[in-house]
Parts: C-alpha cells; structure tokens; sequence
C-alpha cells in the first residue's frame, strides 16, 4: 500500500542575495531526501524563470495541479494501465506549494523502469536511462516506480519527481507541471 507523502512548502522569510530576491521555504516531507532533510530551509529564486525555463535537473517550487490532493491524473486510467500520468487535471491548485525535481521536458517521452527516469525524443526511442546520482536508493517503491509504457510531456509542462521516489506524490500520480504554475527555482542545493 502506498502512503501518500505530500510535498507542501510553508514561505518563511525574504531576503536580498546579490540583488535578487530570495525566498525562503521550509521542507516539510521526505520526498526530496537525500538532497533535502525535513525541516531544512531552502532558499529559492523567484525571478529565475523570468526570461528562462526550467532545465532538467533544477528543483523547483510550483503549484501541483487541483489532483495532487487525492492522486488523481488528468487521465484515469493512468497510472495503474502502466503509464506515468500524462495529463493534469485542468486546474492548478494555488493554495498549495511543493518542491519537486525537474526530470523531463516539454515534448520529450518518458518512461520509468525500476525507479529510474528513461527519456527519449519520440514514441519509438531509443530511450536512454537519465543519469540521477541524487536519487534515494534505500526507499521502498511500489508500482510508481515501475512504469513501462512510455507517454510525451505536453507544450508547456515540466515532468517532476521526488528524489526520494517511495516517498513522493508527483508527476508520476498527477501529471506534469504547467509552466504557469512554477513559483521559483531552488537556489542552494548542497
């Protein structure tokens, strides 16, 4: 059975680094460990993104989409017919905020084989196992981490995942991430 390890962020302070802007979260679960430990505050950029997209492998704070709350894809087959969620629900739900892994882009094709990312530039492959050196290796994982079929990450979406993969609601769950929705890049990773 699957317990549900939700990834909120509570803002805790505001600060001036180099003339920017930084904001301060507190990390409330598990689901970024080792990279991030319960409690630990992070400081992120806000105005990263401004002229910029995320790139595969930034952490980024967002708002999930209205899903995330009760694991529900935009497509209600997936995940159980073996697909990573393809498609969020319609809505972003602006009341939360959680910090997650970019592992995949706009237009690219994924798939997940024992609990590593494997991408590619079309449905036929070839797909390449993503090099993900800040992955937990000790968490249990369950079917989440097994997701063989592959799907295309939709124009303007960002494919997120935990660092600690038995221990987070993501992408896989509730969808990709719209690009409205990303609030700031994670700025002090160790």
């Amino acid at each position: 059975m699957r317990i549900a390890c939700f990834a909120g962020v509570v803002a805790v302070l505001v600060a001036g680094c180099g003339g920017r802007d930084t904001v301060g979260y507190r990390v409330p679960s598990p689901s970024m460990a080792p990279t991030l430990k319960v409690g630990q505050i992070i400081k992120t950029d806000p105005a990263a993104y401004k002229d910029d997209a995320p790139k595969r492998g930034d952490v980024i704070i967002h708002h999930p989409p209205v899903g995330a709350t009760n694991q529900t894809c935009g497509i209600p087959t997936e995940p159980t017919d073996g697909r990573p969620c393809e498609k969020p629900t319609p809505a972003i739900d602006q009341s939360l905020k959680f910090v997650k892994r970019v592992v995949a882009l706009p237009g690219e094709w994924l798939l997940i084989k024992r609990n590593a990312v494997y991408l590619a530039k079309s449905r036929a492959g070839p797909f390449t196992r993503q090099s993900e050196p800040f992955t937990s290796k000790s968490s249990p994982c369950d079917v989440l981490c097994n997701l063989p079929k592959p799907i295309q990450v939709p124009p303007g979406h960002f494919y997120v995942l935990g660092d600690n993969r038995g221990e987070s609601d993501d992408s896989r769950d509730w969808g990709p991430v719209a690009r409205d929705a990303v609030i700031a890049k994670v700025v002090d990773l160790p």
